[in-house]
């Protein structure tokens, strides 16, 4: 019998509570590798090789980009990533750079649990959204190793604003009988038990739009409070209130502080606190009653607030009777309001239990390049931060990201199990700095959901690819995503991208 397998129980429990996350005042962002605009390689497989470490090793654009966050001032990324890969290379990379990770599992907005649309990550026919989602789980813990999943990822959400209440006939809910509480549930419990059985406890729970918390009916109350029973006890409760989209002018849209003496104004951040905790600690106005399924002391999430820096709002309460006032200034102002570092910010000084998720890191042009849907990032889709007040540290960060990328495409080098070496000498078009990428490769498949790597090329790139034999190519253009090559490696000019070696 082992050591710990003879400690007391209590001893057991008391050594897994001191090590629970503290959620309290964390500032994070949620983070799309995919962010690129249009139907783009860079989009399509959204991990690649873009560089080398000091010390040499390969590194991804998710590194680059985390390590741009990361200055920026986030501690934790929240993803929404639906591939074994990607999950596996945004928990390995935020490992490295000492982050945190929020893990969504894919449990979508519908009725009940149904067969996965397409196909899911870890197949199996007719495979519902609840054990996908299990499924994929494992595969991710088993894929980065439980030591590092322990270490970096704090929590997991079994979807978000999937909550359909009885009487809802609107798609996708579809649902006139009853509400879908029992399916959500169901996925907080699999979850959960997926993660015991891997010897973990990291906290489940999920995150619900604002209304369901802030101005829910007695039906949708008893049914919050039936979820909320249902996660993890050191999880937070997440919703996603914007401010932005209700016309909340921007000076009153975070909070107006005092809380104990201002009255905060409708749909402002303050007021839907106040509106799930209660108005009695801290001393808030104006007044309101605790809900019945907030627990004092459990950390409430913002997993999503924003403010939309362009674009048309016709989607948004605000439009009616208006104003929307979509700016990079007026977002700027909201963020530097929510969490300014050094600064009597909502987050640091306010006095609840709080946890925030800045939505988003990147621009989305896919979502609609003329819709503010596609206009939520701190940064835009090229990694240019658009002001320096959109970010925690408040000032312009150095690091440059994917400044650039969308000027190349990906390269894949398919092998017959010959051992190489791959050697990448190219110029940053957008940033005019020098790019060398050097790798080893058995010249063997990897996971099939991942088969082969992909590398970063823009125009003018020199290929070598050192073994027996060795070769030499150059890339003449990159149009619409396809590369031109020339030069003595097998790397046909068929806009499949490949060298054959």
């Amino acid at each position: 019998m082992s050591f710990l397998n003879k400690l007391p129980v209590f001893l057991l429990s008391y050594s897994a509570a001191v090590s629970a996350f503290n959620f309290n005042h964390l500032v994070g962002v949620d983070y799309q590798p995919n962010h690129y605009a249009g139907n783009v390689a860079l989009n399509n497989h959204d991990v690649f090789i873009v560089g080398n470490d000091g010390a040499g090793t390969p590194i991804s654009n998710v590194y680059m980009e985390l390590l741009q966050l990361r200055e920026a001032g986030f501690s934790t990324v929240r993803s929404y990533q639906t591939t074994i890969y990607s999950w596996a290379e945004i928990i390995n990379q935020a490992h490295a750079l000492g982050m945190k990770v929020i893990y969504e599992a894919v449990i979508p907005q519908q009725p009940a649990d149904s067969p996965v649309s397409g196909a899911c990550p870890v197949p199996s026919a007719g495979q519902g959204y609840i054990p996908c989602a299990q499924a994929t789980l494992n595969a991710v813990i088993a894929r980065v190793g439980k030591s590092v999943f322990n270490d970096t990822v704090i929590l997991v959400f079994a979807g978000h604003e999937n909550y359909c209440e009885a009487g809802n006939v609107i798609p996708p809910c579809n649902n006139p009988g009853v509400s879908n509480i029992t399916y959500l549930t169901s996925a907080v419990t699999a979850l959960q038990s997926s993660l015991t059985a891997a010897g973990l406890a990291t906290p489940v729970s999920s995150a619900l739009v604002s209304g369901n918390l802030v101005t829910p009916s007695v039906a949708i109350t008893n049914d919050m409070i039936t979820l909320a029973n249902s996660y993890s006890p050191t999880a937070p409760l997440a919703f996603d209130p914007y401010p932005f989209q209700w016309g909340v002018p921007v000076a009153s849209s975070v909070w107006t502080p005092p809380l104990s003496t201002n009255n905060q104004a409708q749909n402002s951040l303050a007021w839907d606190y106040l509106r799930v905790v209660g108005s009695a600690n801290p001393p808030a106005l104006p007044a309101a009653a605790q809900q019945p399924f907030y627990t004092p002391g459990r950390v409430l999430m913002s997993a999503e607030t924003g403010w939309a820096t362009a674009g048309s709002t016709g989607e948004y309460a605000c439009n009616s009777p208006g104003p929307c006032a979509p700016s990079v200034a007026n977002a700027a102002a909201y963020y530097q309001a929510l969490y300014q570092a050094g600064t009597a910010n909502f987050v640091a000084a306010s006095g609840y239990a709080i946890a925030v998720l800045a939505f988003e890191a990147y621009d989305e042009p896919n979502k609609g390049s003329t819709s503010a849907e596609g206009h939520y990032g701190l940064f835009d889709a090229n990694c240019v931060q658009k002001a320096a007040g959109m970010v925690p540290v408040n000032k312009i960060v150095s690091s440059k990201a994917c400044q650039g990328y969308s000027n190349g495409s990906l390269l894949t080098i398919v092998g017959f199990g010959h051992p190489y070496t791959l050697a990448i000498r190219q110029t940053n078009p957008a940033t005019g700095v020098p790019v060398t990428i050097t790798a080893s490769s058995a010249g063997k498949p990897g996971p099939s959901d991942a088969t082969w790597p992909q590398y970063l090329l823009f125009p003018g790139a020199t290929i070598t690819i050192r073994g027996t034999p060795s070769c030499t190519s150059t890339v003449q253009s990159i149009v619409n995503g396809h590369i031109t090559f020339s030069g003595t490696c097998n790397c046909p000019n068929d806009n499949l991208n490949n060298c054959y070696y």
